[in-house]
């Protein structure tokens, strides 16, 4: 007999994504001060495709937690960045009100986890033009030299754009700019 719900109790005590992973080039981690357990996500992200090949994660956490940090792995395993454009973690609804601080934990991590890999890649960026989208590394001449003339073409063309969205702005003044040369 478990002190957990059922749905909760088979993500904790049987997780497919707990433990560390080799080759690790995206890593977050957040904690709860509330209870003091933590979260730590590593993620394998090919640096070609972009798409995640292993994530594995750690939690000194109850059932809850762990279950939490499960649910956010199962979620982006094996996915393209491009697919996870404002992924909002869903099959919480087991979680009581008092148990949500375990899911926004899970999810902080695995944000920091991404934000940590767009870091790497914008410190490796050497492009002698500006690197407008951190996602992908696409720089500013190369969406130039694609030819588009929406967000959404250059989106086609070289992903950029299709990750977590907050390069779209510039590359929509990027196109202007260029539409206006002509």
């Amino acid at each position: 007999m478990s002190l957990y719900p059922d749905s909760i109790a088979r993500l904790a005590f049987a997780p497919r994504f707990a433990g560390p992973i080799e080759d690790a080039n995206a890593v977050g981690t957040d904690a709860s001060f509330a209870c003091g357990a933590f979260v730590r996500f590593e993620l394998a992200i090919d640096p070609d495709s972009k798409k995640i090949s292993a994530i594995g994660f750690r939690s000194n956490g109850c059932g809850y937690m762990i279950a939490a940090a499960e649910t956010c792995a199962a979620a982006v395993a094996n996915a393209k960045l491009t697919e996870l454009h404002e992924c909002n973690f869903s099959g919480f609804e087991e979680l009581a009100a008092d148990r949500m601080r375990c899911a926004e934990v899970a999810r902080h991590a695995l944000k920091e986890a991404f934000a940590r890999f767009r870091q790497t890649q914008l410190e490796e960026f050497p492009g002698e033009k500006a690197l407008i989208c951190t996602c992908f590394g696409i720089s500013e001449e190369l969406i130039e030299r694609c030819g588009a003339q929406s967000v959404e073409e250059v989106g086609e063309r070289t992903n950029a754009g299709t990750g977590c969205g907050s390069c779209r702005m510039l590359i929509a003044e990027i196109i202007d700019s260029a539409m206006s040369e002509l």
